[in-house]
C-alpha cells in the first residue's frame, strides 16, 4: 500500500504543477493581449501552448508544462502496473 500511496502523491504533485505553470502561461499571454481577446482562467484549450511559443519564444514553460503532464501519465502508468502485479 505504501508505493501506491507515494506514488499517488508524486503523480498529483506533477499534475498540480502542469496546473499551476499553465495558470502561469495564461497570466504572461493575458498581460499582452487586448480584454477582449484574453484567455479565461477556467476554459482553456491547447491555443495557449502555441500562443504563448509566439509570444516568448525563448520561454521554457510550455516544456516544463509538457514534462509535468508526461511525468502524471507516467506516475498513473506505474499506478496500474503496482496494481495489476499485486
Amino acid at each position: 500500500m505504501i508505493p501506491w500511496f507515494v506514488v499517488g502523491l508524486i503523480g498529483g504533485a506533477f499534475a498540480l504543477s502542469a496546473n499551476m505553470i499553465a495558470w502561469t502561461i495564461i497570466g504572461q499571454i493575458n498581460q499582452k493581449v487586448p480584454a477582449t481577446e484574453r484567455v479565461d482562467w477556467n476554459h482553456w484549450g491547447t491555443g495557449i501552448r502555441t500562443q504563448h511559443r509566439k509570444m516568448y519564444p525563448e520561454s521554457r514553460l510550455v516544456l516544463t508544462m509538457d514534462i509535468c503532464t508526461a511525468l502524471v501519465v507516467l506516475t498513473f502508468g506505474v499506478l496500474v502496473w503496482l496494481t495489476i502485479s499485486r
